[in-house]
């Protein structure tokens, strides 16, 4: 199954491949395992009347910390889409996780350019959207067709009246 992009009238979604249910079963659950093994320690420290302590804390920061980053892993690799929301004078890029949004980027228009980034290890011949103008640049996480990004940059040639 290949990146779907969808085209609405001032946006532009490229959606996640899901991967095997296998694997966000596998990250789901040790996720859960990270998040509920720091609890467990602090319950048997306390039964054994051996108090709290300091290293306790920096436990519970590595565990649910790691477990918020397989959170936001499992998310993208379910519900995560890139959008580009086509403004009058820019270009913003968001990625979305579904329960929450990342990566915030806005793009001027003046001067824009676009070009597909080719990956020559990619054995599917997927490629990357860049987007750029005199002082900065935008570059898509997802790999997706040649075909696909050449319709992404007719859209928005489209949206600005370019040739």
């Amino acid at each position: 199954m290949d990146n779907s992009v969808i085209f609405l009238d001032d946006q532009i979604n490229i959606k996640v491949e899901n991967p095997p249910k296998v694997i966000i079963s596998i990250l789901a659950f040790v996720m859960i395992i990270l998040g509920i093994l720091p609890i467990f320690g602090t319950i048997i420290l306390i039964l054994n009347q051996e108090g709290l302590h300091f290293v306790l804390l920096m436990i519970y920061i590595v565990f649910w910390g790691s477990g918020f980053y397989l959170l936001r892993v499992v998310l993208w690799n379910i519900y995560g889409q890139e959008i580009l929301i086509l403004e009058r004078n820019r270009i913003i890029y968001i990625a979305d996780y579904k329960l929450f949004k990342d990566g915030k980027k806005e793009l001027e228009i003046d001067n824009l350019t676009s070009d597909i980034i080719a990956h020559p290890r990619n054995p599917k011949g997927k490629n990357k959207l860049l987007l750029k103008n005199n002082s900065s640049s935008l570059e898509t996480v997802l790999d997706i067709s040649k075909n696909e990004i050449e319709k992404i940059i007719e859209k928005i040639n489209t949206c600005y009246n370019k040739s």
